[in-house]
């Protein structure tokens, strides 16, 4: 993995927390442990810790657990759990979100445009009992993989609010974001830049960290050995039963030329026979 974009992505961040204003700014390192035990099934669990803006001096601890599959290359679908806890004032607060995902996506040298649609609805217990609120993201996004085993992505995402209001437009995200890869192990430093459409004055800055490890199961990656195994035999075996019929094919036309050539002399032997009567 090369190095020097992650550190220039470190010192970037570094620099711009001072620009955005540290009242406003959240840093938020995460943890992932993805596995793979069948193919085209991924699941996931991720912990991550976000301290800063509007947040308690202990910072606020989230934990997601979600599954993802993908039936095509270009078809996506996915469904996770979070919940998030903190202590404010001597007491601890929590809350609950579901998310339910389905994206398509699109790949042409070394770029992938993706479009996700997700539907999201979260709840936390208060005084009279749950306050709920539900809301529908849409995001596309542009990943690009370089020459070395680094992507660099963007991405823009809009919020629309369905509980307890109807919101077409209720707030908008931005991402940055570039990961580093050594199997299994992923590295990425990315920013968000969140800001509600309703209330500009919520906006917030994320500096984000993540470290991934991805695990598949042995027996897929053998079963695919032996499914190309079974491709290059019956291949092979189809080139030596064509080269076994190429000379029996070239063998019949020269036996059929001697019987060609004997024709002429024997219908050439009555006109003799008669003139010599």
């Amino acid at each position: 993995m090369n190095k020097r974009p992650l550190s220039a992505a470190t010192l970037c961040a570094a620099l711009a927390l001072p620009a955005f204003g540290l009242a406003q700014v959240r840093v938020a390192p995460r943890f992932t442990a993805e596995l793979s035990p069948v193919r085209r099934l991924t699941l996931s669990v991720s912990e991550r810790y976000v301290y800063g803006a509007r947040i308690a001096s202990s910072g606020r601890a989230q934990t997601y657990i979600g599954a993802d599959y993908e039936p095509f290359k270009w078809l996506s679908f996915g469904l996770t759990y979070r919940i998030s806890g903190e202590t404010y004032r001597a007491a601890y607060w929590s809350s609950h979100r579901i998310t339910a995902d389905a994206g398509v996506a699109g790949s042409w040298r070394g770029f992938k445009l993706a479009y996700r649609l997700r539907w999201q609805n979260r709840w936390s217990p208060d005084r009279t009992g749950y306050e709920f609120d539900s809301a529908l993201r849409n995001r596309v996004s542009l990943r690009y993989r370089t020459p070395q085993p680094v992507d660099l992505s963007v991405s823009g995402e809009l919020f629309s609010t369905l509980v307890p209001a109807m919101l077409p437009a209720s707030a908008f995200r931005f991402e940055a974001e570039i990961t580093g890869h050594v199997d299994p192990v992923s590295i990425a430093f990315g920013y968000r830049f969140h800001g509600p459409i309703q209330a500009t004055s919520q906006h917030y800055h994320m500096v984000m960290a993540t470290v991934t490890w991805r695990w598949e199961a042995p027996r897929r990656r053998e079963r695919s050995e032996e499914r190309q195994n079974r491709r290059n035999e019956r291949r092979q075996r189809r080139e030596r039963e064509g080269d076994r019929e190429r000379p029996a094919q070239s063998a019949q036309p020269a036996q059929a030329a001697p019987s060609a050539q004997a024709a002429p002399s024997t219908a050439a032997t009555p006109p003799a026979q008669e003139s010599t009567r």
